[in-house]
């Protein structure tokens, strides 16, 4: 006969999770970076991982091309449907990209309370790429021919304002870090077999890091925790090439370590 406990995990399941992670999205529909990474494939290493820990996985889906208050609205909705019949239970999140810009938006400003929030590629103090695009100038056609290579249609995207350095520094407040929240951030850096363009502009603008937001932006504030830094570009923190798989798994031993439950026995 089973034991009251086995009872108990079978009849609720994830609200008895080793843990519970939403995994945040970046930026990202068939504009932008359709040629370099299949929707599918995006976080897909991440939440096969989790899940075979026996965590509850969200993968939260949010418009591609949108600003942040509109994306942290989307995430707040998502996050209370998957609470129903969990509000005790301690969950985190783990987002990309301008996904860690809408977390902490959702947190600073929609009373949004998870464990944890975990960024990888995050452009937390902005990034020149931004600046480049968005507005006309020679650089903006430049970032975007080189972009463009790729599928990733950075240019046409309405966000990348709100990804530049005066709009974050003047907006400080919609990105508060809250108590009670731990907040982490990994940095990627474009260091072998990066994807070309990702490359380039890592040695032409951005500087050390993952091609499109240099490693100082990554790793935001110092109240953050440096969760370290990874040989991946912007593409493959998130992506499924095999030559990046054992950094990636590096990563998610990281992430796993700061989301895990400890249930007492």
């Amino acid at each position: 006969m089973a034991s009251a406990s086995v009872k108990n995990f079978r009849r609720f399941g994830a609200a008895l999770a080793v843990c519970r992670v939403a995994l945040v999205p970046g930026a990202f529909d068939e504009r932008a970076g359709g040629g370099w990474l299949r929707a599918a494939d995006y976080f897909s290493e991440y939440r096969e991982y989790f899940v075979r820990r026996g965590c509850d996985v969200l993968t939260v889906q949010l418009a591609g091309d949108a600003k942040c208050e509109v994306r942290a609205l989307q995430l707040r909705d998502q996050i209370a449907r998957w609470n129903r019949g969990h509000a005790q239970t301690p969950y985190s999140l783990i987002a990309h990209s301008q996904g860690g810009l809408d977390a902490r938006f959702a947190v600073a400003t929609l009373d949004l309370k998870p464990r944890a929030v975990l960024t990888i590629g995050t452009p937390h103090l902005g990034t020149p790429i931004a600046e480049f695009v968005s507005r006309p100038s020679w650089g903006r056609w430049l970032v975007s021919v080189l972009l463009g290579l790729g599928g990733y249609d950075l240019a046409s995207l309405s966000f990348p304002t709100e990804m530049t350095a005066d709009f974050l520094r003047e907006r400080a407040r919609y990105f508060e870090l809250r108590n009670g929240v731990s907040y982490g951030a990994a940095q990627g850096r474009c260091l072998t077999q990066c994807h070309g363009a990702l490359h380039w502009l890592s040695r032409w603008k951005t500087g050390e890091g993952d091609g499109l937001v240099s490693a100082a932006s990554q790793r935001g504030e110092s109240a953050m925790e440096d969760l370290g830094a990874f040989d991946l570009d912007h593409i493959s923190e998130v992506g499924v090439e095999p030559e990046k798989a054992a950094e990636r798994g590096r990563l998610l031993e990281i992430l796993w370590s700061r989301v895990r439950v400890q249930r007492p026995q």
